[in-house]
């Protein structure tokens, strides 16, 4: 089902496209990638402008999230101002380049209204599922979540991903048996 508005696929299509994909990678073991992305005050867009012109807005993040991404890729109305993007076969380090390239596409938007341009930015949020877990959509929908709030929370229009590999703590006796055992 399509986004009235966007022409892009809504939040329902988004979820199952991505459940199906997070299947996929689980038996595969190639990654699939996700990008979150909101509109930063987009609020203060229709407030300022009013909702024709914040409507616009969205239609032209729309198409620059269309037209940036691969044939196989599903960007997403998730709702409101905020987009999804599921990129299958894709990297976290892939990803990340995505995202690089949908922020400087959405930074050098020409959106104008009423003969006035409206600037547009947009923070990013992106996570990898490795199908090393069990398939899980609303998890790794809110690793990618995480990550979009904290670029939003670190000054907007930037991108934050997870880690690569996730951290473990190690205490100082497992440090020294992981020694012995990489020496013999």
């Amino acid at each position: 089902m399509l986004d009235p508005l966007t022409g892009l696929y809504n939040m329902r299509s988004f979820f199952r496209a991505l459940e199906s994909e997070m299947h996929r990678t689980r038996r595969s073991r190639v990654p699939t990638s996700l990008i979150m992305l909101d509109l930063d005050h987009f609020k203060q867009i229709n407030d300022t402008y009013g909702h024709i012109a914040g409507d616009y807005v969205l239609k032209s993040v729309a198409d620059t999230l269309r037209n940036g991404v691969r044939a196989g890729d599903l960007p997403c109305r998730y709702g409101g101002e905020e987009f999804a993007v599921v990129l299958p076969g894709t990297s976290l380090s892939q990803a990340v380049g995505v995202a690089k390239r949908l922020k400087e596409a959405i930074e050098k938007l020409k959106c104008f209204y009423a003969g006035k341009e409206i600037p547009v930015t947009a923070s990013f949020g992106v996570a990898t599922y490795r199908g090393t877990t069990p398939p899980e959509v609303t998890p790794f929908v809110d690793r990618a979540d995480k990550c979009l709030m904290e670029a939003k929370q670190n000054g907007r229009n930037r991108i934050v991903w997870e880690a690569e590999e996730p951290k473990i703590e190690v205490s100082p006796q497992e440090k020294e048996l992981l020694k012995i055992f990489a020496n013999s």
